[in-house]
């Protein structure tokens, strides 16, 4: 059985009946005042990566889809998806048709999980991941999945992939992934998102919806807890909190851009203090520009 069949086997078509409607953007919500220190201590969890590797990113491939809701709603999440991607990927196409994001909706986000662990039990890091080939995949690491069977509101998990200069695709555990490698690239080549609708709820759906954008554009650190300045926030100590943004952030929106316009020819630290650089940079440029 394919994966997507695999995931729609499992998918339930409900809905959050007790979610509100779309509120309107926080306007209050500033990120002036972190210092460069608070922002890469942020950073090192919103853009999370192996220390002597890359920071993945996504290509002009992505490809996202929604499993387990009724429209409008799945509509609203793709299109703050399809925003938030369009604002850092370049090259995107008007529409794609080899899925390779899936945000899945469903009323039990762990027995979800368990369900997707079962049916393609393999899925971890591997090479060419958007053939969703399990020959393609080598067993994640057990802590990870330790970390994915815990409840919790969102769940998220990826593959990666390392392109070469000549365009070839390769192992991500190989040395060649490494950062000190010219001319390769570590992308994100799969990712699923699952949301727990029980235990998701009181978001609205903007609020949700820039939550799993920035999910799955930068696979922040899985059960931390974020700064309040993000939308990462809003479901700090593992349920959702009322304080949180109501949309992603100008921290947020400087994160996305920083990390995918970062030099990859680096370690995951060194990528990440220029992202906190470029950030803390632009924070104290509009800093400087309001006052």
């Amino acid at each position: 059985m394919k994966f997507k069949q695999i995931i729609w086997a499992y998918a339930s078509f409900a809905i959050f009946g007790t979610m509100p409607a779309l509120a309107a953007p926080n306007e209050t919500v500033t990120v002036y005042g972190l210092s460069p220190k608070i922002v890469l201590h942020e950073i090192r969890k919103m853009a999370s990566g192996q220390w002597d590797a890359q920071l993945a990113r996504w290509d002009s491939a992505f490809c996202p889809g929604v499993l387990g809701l009724d429209e409008p709603f799945q509509g609203i999440v793709l299109k703050h998806l399809d925003r938030a991607a369009r604002a850092v990927i370049p090259g995107l196409p008007a529409t794609c048709k080899t899925k390779n994001a899936f945000i899945v909706f469903s009323e039990n986000g762990s027995a979800m999980f368990d369900a997707i662990d079962k049916g393609l039990p393999t899925l971890g890091n591997g090479y060419d991941s958007s053939n969703v080939s399990k020959q393609d995949f080598e067993p994640p690491d057990r802590r990870i999945v330790a970390q994915l069977r815990q409840d919790r509101p969102v769940r998220w998990y990826r593959s990666t992939s390392v392109q070469y200069f000549n365009g070839a695709w390769g192992d991500a555990s190989a040395q060649s992934a490494k950062f000190d490698e010219k001319g390769t690239l570590l992308r994100t080549t799969f990712t699923i998102v699952i949301v727990d609708r029980n235990l998701a709820s009181g978001a609205s759906w903007g609020q949700l919806a820039d939550y799993v954008a920035f999910v799955v554009l930068a696979a922040p650190a899985l059960g931390e807890n974020f700064n309040q300045n993000s939308i990462m926030s809003l479901y700090d100590e593992g349920r959702f909190q009322s304080t949180a943004p109501s949309l992603m952030t100008p921290l947020d929106d400087a994160v996305l851009r920083a990390l995918y316009a970062a030099n990859p020819a680096q370690d995951a630290h060194a990528e990440q203090t220029e992202i906190a650089t470029s950030v803390s940079s632009e924070v104290t440029h509009k800093t400087r520009a309001t006052h």
